[in-house]
């Protein structure tokens, strides 16, 4: 049965082993009125001790590296505490020095350590290996009008490698990863989202490219943690809320990245640390009060005359034709280059005598169901004998997205439009000019578009002046007569006033915007 016992760390500087080189800082344990003292083996000059905080002024010399030696020793001392409390249900000043001293199974610490290190390089070196297969073979089959049955076969293979290293290294992931006594860390809690990201990729759940950016980032946050801790890991437990607001600094300081791509990397950060508390490795998510705040960028997106322009221009150059019609496809539509690259001929389907895509998104794995609308099922008819639709069932011939944002920008210089045409343009299009603007309601385009908040729908959402025209118009016609006056009663036999008062959709979207 354990006791219940209060642990006091007090971290001071011992002024009668003072030298030319200051006096050392020693860290005194106190637990229930008993103390024991221990030495951090640095010395601090008295002009450089901070007494309110027990630190050292950011002014003195290798003042990081003392201080993160003081927060270590707070980490291990209070996590040495803990164990000797569990293990032995009462602890002493003087067990817990030893313990600092001469960790507790120390040896076997170290071997776990090591082991997990051998582990960390096996499956990231798989994780990388499966993106730059994935890559290799996307790469292959677009260039290639048919994969030959020996290069199909090699693919097999290729997929049946992947299965038995993956097998094998999750029988591992479940050993480590399981283990209440292994100290977890923070990249430890990254590799194990990784890895179950990559068994969705490789059971065609999610993308791959979402694992290479996954990959980046992990390399971004050990970068941090060597930049800051002069470590390439850190143990979960010794996080602090100063963390992520540090991280996001260095993003912005050092590798000059705008507010928004730092605040990807917190929000990421706080994904994994979500994870980590669901898994147990972690009481609560200490970031999650930290709020990441976006700019929102500035979208541009074709006007209508650009669009009707761009869809009855015929370029000299015949991919720019198709390039053309794959814009407009997408305008008519609102999918994403992931799911216009996928689309089959098994996501088209009849429903009430319509065409209809019924394709869930990659990404978000929402339903994404969209009636097609007739210059979207001509174009459909156009591509149904082309190579791509005969061989892989494909609706349309899409190229790689690089491919295809290169030709856009090329069919943009050419009509000599004033903005950066790229494919995501066609969702913003889509949103704003097609639907919104002729009245579709933003639950039905959220639930079109595949998004599973309605919030993200209403941030593509632009201010669009033939709405509030429509919807101020009317406004007017309800409340107010010819003569300008207002009439007391509308035409439903509501009291005008009541009706004034009231918000309309258009002022609530106007309002998001301006926030």
């Amino acid at each position: 049965m354990q006791v219940k016992q209060r642990l006091k760390i007090l971290f001071f500087r011992k002024r009668s082993k003072q030298n030319q080189d200051g006096s050392p800082v020693y860290a005194r344990i106190t637990i229930d009125g008993l103390t024991d003292e221990v030495s951090l083996q640095v010395r601090v000059k008295d002009a450089d001790w901070d007494l309110k905080t027990k630190s050292v002024f950011p002014t003195a010399e290798n003042y990081r590296t003392i201080n993160d030696r003081i927060n270590a020793a707070r980490v291990d001392i209070q996590r040495y505490f803990d164990l000797i409390r569990l293990t032995k249900g009462l602890a002493t000043p003087e067990d817990v020095k030893a313990a600092y001293l001469t960790p507790i199974n120390g040896k076997a610490i170290t071997e776990q350590k090591t082991e997990y290190e051998v582990f960390q390089e096996a499956i990231v070196g798989l994780m990388w290996d499966y993106v730059k297969w994935c890559e290799r073979w996307k790469t292959y089959c677009n260039k290639v009008e048919d994969v030959p049955p020996i290069k199909l076969a090699e693919h097999e293979r290729e997929i049946k490698d992947f299965d038995i290293r993956i097998h094998k290294l999750d029988r591992e992931a479940f050993r480590m990863y399981g283990d209440p006594t292994r100290e977890k860390t923070l990249i430890m809690a990254i590799d194990e989202l990784l890895f179950n990201f990559l068994k969705a990729v490789h059971t065609q759940n999610r993308a791959f490219t979402t694992l290479e950016k996954w990959l980046g980032r992990r390399l971004r946050y050990i970068a941090y943690l060597e930049y800051r801790y002069r470590k390439s890991d850190i143990p979960l437990s010794s996080l602090k809320y100063a963390f992520i607001g540090d991280m996001v600094n260095y993003n912005q300081l050092i590798h000059h990245v705008d507010q928004n791509t730092a605040m990807n990397y917190a929000k990421y950060l706080k994904e994994v640390i979500d994870r980590a508390v669901v898994l147990g490795w972690l009481p609560i998510n200490l970031f999650k009060p930290f709020s990441c705040s976006y700019v929102p960028p500035k979208a541009e997106y074709l006007t209508m005359e650009q669009f009707l322009r761009l869809k009855d221009t015929t370029f000299d150059k015949p991919h720019l034709n198709i390039i053309r019609d794959l814009y407009v496809f997408a305008c008519y539509t609102g999918l994403s280059y992931a799911e216009l690259f996928r689309l089959s001929d098994e996501h088209l389907k009849k429903i009430d005598g319509q065409l209809w895509i019924d394709i869930a998104r990659l990404k978000t794995g929402s339903d994404e169901p969209v009636p097609l609308l007739p210059p979207a099922i001509e174009i459909i008819q156009k591509y149904k004998d082309h190579p791509q639709f005969v061989r892989k069932r494909r609706v349309l011939p899409m190229p790689t997205n690089e491919h295809w944002n290169r030709c856009l920008k090329v069919i943009g210089d050419e009509l000599k439009y004033n903005i950066d045409m790229h494919g995501h343009q066609t969702r913003y299009f889509f949103i704003n000019e097609l639907a919104y603007a002729n009245g579709v309601s933003v639950p039905v385009i959220k639930q079109v578009v595949g998004h599973k908040k309605q919030s993200t729908t209403e941030h593509y959402l632009r201010s669009n002046k033939k709405r509030v025209t429509q919807e101020m118009g009317e406004l007017k016609e309800k409340l107010f007569a010819d003569s300008g006056t207002l009439k007391s009663k509308t035409a439903s036999g509501q009291d005008a006033a009541s009706v004034l008062l009231k918000p309309t959709n258009t002022l609530r979207v106007i309002h998001l915007q301006k926030k």
